[in-house]
């Protein structure tokens, strides 16, 4: 009979902290939310009529230019028109509002 000495015996399983758990939920969240907000078909709308309300107006030769094309052919694009198309400018706002979400509503 082989004995296995109490070193070699795998250890149990740990449970994985609560706090892990609600970070890898909250990055996820702010991944999706910032990619719904700035490259998402299904938003593109909104970036548009964003953008009609700040004064971005595509050129008559494009019949149908999306708001990422509208703002990078510009030089100095306004601070809107950046927000809704920058996932950078948009993620660190996200992120923001998925962190103080459960601290406001818990």
């Amino acid at each position: 009979m082989v004995r296995i000495s109490p070193s070699s015996r795998p250890s149990p399983a740990r449970p994985v902290p609560e706090q892990v758990i609600e970070l890898a939920v909250d990055m996820l969240a702010t991944y999706r939310l910032t990619r719904l907000a700035t490259t998402d078909a299904i938003s593109e709308t909104v970036r548009l009529s964003i953008l009609r309300r700040v004064g971005v107006k595509p050129d008559d030769g494009d019949p149908d230019p999306s708001a990422v094309e509208l703002v990078d052919a510009m030089s100095d694009p306004p601070r809107p028109a950046s927000l809704v198309t920058c996932r950078w400018c948009a993620g660190v706002w996200i992120a923001a509002g998925v962190t103080l979400c459960p601290q406001c509503h818990p």
